[in-house]
């Protein structure tokens, strides 16, 4: 095979596919490409829910088998780390809400007004 791969050793294989709660068998080939990628054949990426720019987990097994799994969120720890960005936000800009005039900050930020009246 011009992939260097023999049937026996198919470049990456998928099994256990779960869709609805339900695993099924199912057998996919991909090639590897120089830079390390592999294309998820689309109803691999249909079944799992995937969408372009999301993770994936790939979990090793052992030996030459790998499982390919969508992650499972953690939606109140996702929720946390944005308030976190949020607050770290508000806390950096806090000098925009104190009501002073733009010239004021910007020479508190510059120092000396460049140009004098």
């Amino acid at each position: 095979m011009s992939s260097g791969c023999s049937s026996a050793h198919p470049s990456t294989i998928w099994t256990g596919i779960t869709s609805g709660g339900i695993t099924t068998d199912v057998i996919k080939q991909s090639n590897l490409t120089v830079k390390g990628q592999v294309t998820i054949p689309k109803d691999v990426r249909d079944a799992l829910g995937l969408k372009p720019g999301e993770p994936v987990e790939i979990d090793w097994q052992g030996g030459t088998e790998a499982l390919i799994r969508k992650p499972i969120r953690n939606e109140k720890a996702d929720i946390e780390a944005y308030k976190a960005r949020v607050r770290e936000v508000s806390r950096r800009f806090a000098h925009l809400r104190e009501g002073r005039p733009t010239d004021e900050i910007m020479r508190e930020i510059r120092g000396d007004d460049p140009f004098p009246p």
